[in-house]
């Protein structure tokens, strides 16, 4: 099964199997992507391959052909990325499906919103998040950085925003409205690499990273 269902898909018996003899090539723009693949299956780049990147066409449509002699992939640089997590869905163990796929999202839009301000939550996280957004070919992460309950985004200009502002003594717990706290510490900000190296990890991923910072009428 691939999650979003692709527009059209067609399966036939058997499989094309990984061995040690795989490899992927590309050229071009395709080698960007070819990298992204090799982050999730250990294989060697190579000028000529069993898995096959071929950078062709405009916006995000892509081809996904599986044999059981060759894996090839076709599409823009965005619909190579995409054609990669369908891939990544299809692999188990050593095994993928013959498959003939072609694909391209409804929505230009697509995007997951993590409230990261009234829970912080480390670098590390929001990089396996980027990941698994990725693998379902959502394309925006909606970082909710700042609230009344922390601000996670430094500006040089105001530390306190973060050091004073990115801490608070425990939190509400139960419905908004509720008088009882949990007595217990929070806090933690990221630093202005730590943001970089995400927006990077996530463009590379064909995720666009959306920062929100709410102004001060909205603040109590």
């Amino acid at each position: 099964m691939i999650i979003p269902k692709p527009v059209h898909l067609v399966r036939s018996p058997g499989v094309f199997r990984l061995s040690s003899t795989s490899a992927i090539a590309a050229s071009g723009a395709g080698v960007e992507v070819a990298r992204l693949l090799q982050s999730y299956v250990d294989l060697p780049l190579a000028a000529a391959g069993d898995i096959v990147l071929e950078v062709a066409g405009e916006g995000e449509a892509y081809s996904l052909s599986v044999t059981a002699s060759s894996v090839r992939l076709r599409g823009s640089v965005a619909g190579l990325r995409h054609a990669v997590q369908s891939l990544r869905q299809l692999i188990s163990g050593s095994s993928i499906p013959l498959v003939e796929i072609r694909d391209e999202p409804r929505f230009g839009w697509r995007g997951a919103m993590i409230d990261v301000a009234r829970h912080f939550l480390p670098i590390t996280y929001l990089r396996r998040l980027v990941d698994q957004i990725a693998l379902y070919k959502l394309n925006v992460l909606h970082l909710h950085l700042t609230d009344d309950q922390g601000w996670r985004m430094p500006i040089s200009r105001y530390p306190e925003l973060t050091a004073v502002g990115g801490h608070r003594a425990e939190s509400m717990v139960g419905p908004a409205g509720s008088t009882t706290y949990d007595g217990i510490p929070h806090g933690g900000c990221y630093t202005k690499d730590e943001l970089r190296s995400l927006v990077s990890y996530a463009a590379a991923r064909g995720v666009t990273v959306v920062p929100e910072i709410e102004m001060p009428g909205h603040a109590r």
